[in-house]
């Protein structure tokens, strides 16, 4: 079945500000673009324009949970766009979890999913963090639990990782940001505890000049692109903008103009130029 898999990041402001983000969200900017649920609404139109039967919705950070409708966007992708015929598979949300126990309470629709990354310096409160991760559970809303260790944390981190990956529900990972890639530090830690990388940018195959189906990677000010190189990439023009121009249908191949691709892209099929003009009716 073909399903749209639409990452949307609703805010690049992030209310932990990690030195080891990956994603530069702890240097402050002065301003950010918050969405309002008209917005939102215009880029479900796009969604809609697409013509796809399937869709699974990512809200992506920054931390996406402290954009001021974050909930409400929960409630209108529920009730307002995918009771038209479309099929919501997942809404997926990956959070640090830092709001308060009442927020995690609010009536989130079934498909609704968490990811949880565990960063040391920012809980005060560990039991309480643990608190909204039984909680969530036990609704049936998470995913999974990263814990984020580096050097400086590793003592502390792996003592927590250690109390609770025994827990029946096998929901925890121990992860190292891919800065810390090839260091021996990082290779320990991968034998000791049986650790991955948060994130995995180093070239998997040349996919240059190949047809590939990745979409959408939807940015806070409504710039619209194919895949995360695209979105990362300072010189590459967006498709459009959901919140300013006209909606319409966009293709659903794009030509890949880098050799490698983001881990979490690589799946999307990817075919020769050769391949795709003689079977695109098929494909």
């Amino acid at each position: 079945m073909k399903t749209c898999h639409t990452i949307y990041i609703p805010t690049e402001n992030c209310n932990i500000r990690c030195e080891y983000c990956s994603r530069n969200c702890n240097e402050i900017k002065d301003s950010y673009y918050y969405a309002s649920l008209d917005d939102f609404r215009n880029l479900l139109k796009f969604l809609e324009l697409q013509n796809y039967e399937y869709h699974t919705f990512e809200f992506f950070g920054g931390e996406p949970t402290i954009h001021p409708h974050f909930q409400a966007f929960h409630t209108i992708l529920d009730t307002e766009y995918f009771n038209k015929g479309k099929q919501l598979l997942e809404i997926h949300t990956l959070t640090n979890l830092i709001r308060p126990f009442y927020f995690w309470t609010y009536n989130w629709p079934k498909q609704t999913k968490f990811s949880c990354s565990y960063h040391h310096h920012a809980i005060k409160d560990s039991g309480e963090w643990f608190a909204k991760v039984y909680y969530l559970n036990q609704k049936g809303m998470i995913r999974d639990i990263k814990f984020i260790v580096t050097p400086e944390n590793e003592k502390e981190v792996v003592k927590i990782y250690e109390k609770y990956k025994s827990d029946e529900y096998k929901i925890y990972e121990l992860v190292v940001q891919e800065q810390l890639a090839g260091t021996d530090w990082a290779e320990g830690i991968f034998k000791k505890y049986d650790a991955d990388y948060l994130e995995d940018y180093k070239p998997k195959e040349d996919f240059y000049k190949m047809m590939c189906s990745c979409k959408f990677r939807i940015a806070e000010n409504g710039d619209v692109y194919y895949c995360w190189r695209k979105f990362n990439d300072k010189q590459a023009k967006p498709i459009l903008n959901v919140f300013k121009n006209s909606l319409k249908k966009v293709s659903e191949w794009h030509l890949c103009l880098y050799h490698n691709c983001d881990i979490s892209d690589i799946h999307y099929p990817k075919y020769s130029m050769k391949y795709y003009i003689e079977h695109k009716n098929e494909i």
